[in-house]
């Protein structure tokens, strides 16, 4: 991490948190995923966004979350997020055939 703090890539900040913090994994990680200190909603703060963003359900790939299991942060009723764990066998862009332009595309994706 050094070597990336050294090219100005990595930045350390102090006091990250929020008022009056219980110390508890579980709900600390719910505040972290909702943005709501107070309360147990059922919408992360992403899921939000993608609410916003797509208010009349238009697209079908509003969220995409490249990880093994869907984060609470993107959860939100009626909200479709795509959960991808592995773009290997996920499918994605099944129809270029040749190795290196397909590892290229899903790099960009």
């Amino acid at each position: 991490m050094k070597e990336l703090y050294d090219q100005g890539k990595v930045a350390i900040i102090q006091g990250i948190g929020y008022p009056n913090s219980n110390r508890s994994h579980f709900p600390c990680m719910d505040i972290w995923h909702t943005c709501e200190p107070t309360k147990l909603v059922p919408r992360g703060w992403l899921g939000k966004a993608i609410r916003d963003l797509d208010p009349h359900h238009e697209n079908v790939l509003t969220g995409v979350s490249l990880a093994v299991g869907l984060p609470r942060a993107n959860g939100g009723p009626r909200r479709a997020v795509t959960s991808v764990g592995d773009l290997d066998t996920y499918g994605v862009m099944t129809g270029i055939s040749d190795v290196q332009q397909r590892q290229e595309a899903l790099t960009l994706f």
